[in-house]
């Protein structure tokens, strides 16, 4: 084993082990045991496990947020607070199952995507502006001749040679690989189901299903995990077994 795998293998462990001190800590809290050692629960937690106080006050609030999902309490120690507590105000005894395979297969930034998703909120950016760009801002816009921020906005963003169109495109080259043109052509564009840039090329008919590149379109990575998990398309479940082996 060379330097770089014991440094992965460590780092495993690392967070292996910090999933589990989190999923500790409430019942320490409730014990009260730590009040022989430490002045609070946060002293305590920094001094015998080096955490951080932000993530001490997640795991000792969480365990109030899962009260109708045991489940979801369970793999705390397998997946960390911070991942559950990112979804957790999503988690109904309804849907437990579904969220229990998802929080194991799907990274964090995809979960809060998720979560967006789930309340009709992913398509809205806000932007802010101090007092001094505000000024800028509305100095263009009045130079511009324009009546909307929006307008604004756009001739600000658009450069030569932008590509703004969503395609759906297919690739008669066999084997896995798609050809680097079909590649270059759909990762120029967005994604196909949000306005980040596309990074990854994804099959809208999956590979599994007929061995064919056909309805092939340019997706971001959160909307790739996204697809394959049952949020923007069906669940992928041979998809779910490889991301649950590879966060491990």
């Amino acid at each position: 084993m060379n330097l770089h795998e014991q440094f992965v293998q460590l780092g495993k462990q690392y967070r292996n082990l910090a999933h589990q001190l989190g999923a500790l800590l409430p019942e320490i809290y409730s014990s009260g045991i730590w009040e022989k050692y430490a002045g609070d629960i946060y002293e305590y937690a920094r001094k015998y496990a080096g955490m951080a106080s932000s993530t001490v006050k997640i795991a000792l609030r969480l365990p109030g947020k899962l009260t109708e999902v045991p489940r979801v309490l369970e793999i705390v120690k397998e997946v960390g607070v911070r991942k559950v507590d990112a979804v957790a105000s999503l988690i109904t005894p309804e849907n437990e199952e579904k969220m229990v395979e998802r929080l194991r297969t799907m990274s964090k930034p995809a979960l809060i995507e998720m979560g967006k998703e789930m309340r009709g909120t992913r398509s809205v950016m806000k932007i802010e502006l101090d007092e001094e760009m505000q000024i800028m801002f509305f100095r263009l816009k009045k130079k511009l001749g324009l009546e909307s921020n929006r307008e604004v906005l756009r001739q600000l963003l658009v450069t030569p040679g932008s590509n703004f169109e969503r395609k759906i495109l297919s690739a008669e080259n066999e084997g896995r690989s798609v050809s680097k043109p079909v590649v270059r052509e759909l990762k120029s564009g967005p994604c196909f189901y949000c306005n980040e840039p596309a990074e990854i090329v994804h099959h809208l008919i999956r590979w599994a299903e007929g061995r064919a590149h056909r309805e092939l379109v340019g997706v971001c990575k959160i909307c790739h995990e996204l697809c394959h998990n049952g949020i923007l398309e069906k669940v992928d479940h041979k998809y779910q077994l490889y991301r649950q082996e590879a966060l491990k």
